[in-house]
């Protein structure tokens, strides 16, 4: 998935983890082959971040009644579309790091993105934290429980 983005460096494709491509993207003086690739890199991480922060957007809304499940589920369609993209898997290990989102929202993307066999498989390789009881430790407590 990485060689889709990054077409100049092979070193960039072969990334094996979230916080390693977390850190090729945001590398001050990457080589000079890497450059264009890292450049792409941040435009992709870009638009899923916007996407992981709409998701959470309706998310809140849902918790507050303002959105019904049925239409949050449109939302959620987008992981359908994204899946486990290891772009979008860094950028929420990123947010998972920083506390940027609710523990509630966190369940429901492991629920979400683990409930898919290939994803499961894709994430347990790039991002196993994720695959765990401790990825929910930590995260602000607020919202409603996606499993309720």
């Amino acid at each position: 998935m990485l060689a889709a983005i990054a077409k100049h460096s092979k070193s960039i494709a072969a990334i094996p983890n979230a916080d390693q491509l977390n850190n090729k993207i945001i590398e001050l003086n990457p080589p000079d082959d890497e450059i264009q690739d890292i450049a792409e890199l941040r435009r992709v991480k870009s638009h899923l971040t916007s996407i992981l922060n709409e998701l959470h957007s309706a998310y809140d809304f849902w918790s507050k009644g303002i959105l019904t499940k049925k239409e949050l589920e449109t939302w959620i369609g987008n992981l359908d579309l994204i899946g486990p993209h290891p772009v979008f898997l860094a950028e929420i290990d990123l947010w998972h790091r920083g506390k940027f989102m609710s523990r509630n929202f966190a369940e429901m993307l492991q629920i979400e993105l683990l409930k898919n066999p290939l994803n499961k498989r894709i994430i347990d390789k790039f991002y196993p934290q994720m695959d765990s009881r401790a990825f929910l430790e930590g995260l602000p407590e607020y919202g409603k429980h996606w499993s309720d």
